[in-house]
């Protein structure tokens, strides 16, 4: 199994602390930009980056109504928990297209931590922490 990067514990996506206020342009604008710093994304990757920013948008709202709701809330005819498990999924198939997620990690070695300016941005926080640049 590959080490992370610097080894730090696990902390709670912004759905989890209740913090379900989002901004899908800023959203968008803090993807494009991290991915972009990770030299994983080039002008031609806005639709790819437009879906992550959707379905982390919609994973958030979905979070909120679960957490106001409790566990029988539903969307439509959907239950939200079901539905939040859904865009889970959907998010670490997006993410994996940029190697983002554990098992992706593992199939390229990570360097360069970025700055720790970023350890209070959500969309840092809910990419893994702290990015790292993939060499392939």
């Amino acid at each position: 199994r590959q080490e992370l990067t610097d080894g730090s514990l696990v902390q709670p996506e912004p759905s989890i602390v209740n913090n379900f206020t989002i901004d899908r342009e800023q959203t968008f604008k803090r993807f494009a930009s991290l991915l972009h710093e990770q030299q994983l994304t080039d002008d031609v990757d806005s639709f790819i980056v437009t879906q992550l920013t959707d379905t982390y948008c919609a994973y958030v709202g979905v979070s909120e109504i679960l957490h106001t709701g409790g566990i029988e809330a539903r969307v439509g005819q959907k239950l939200a928990v079901s539905l939040q498990a859904e865009l889970g999924k959907t998010l670490r198939e997006l993410l994996g297209e940029f190697r983002l997620t554990p098992s992706t990690r593992a199939q390229a070695t990570r360097t360069a931590a970025a700055s720790t300016d970023d350890a209070d941005d959500p969309i840092m926080n809910f990419m893994g922490g702290r990015p790292s640049i993939v060499n392939n």
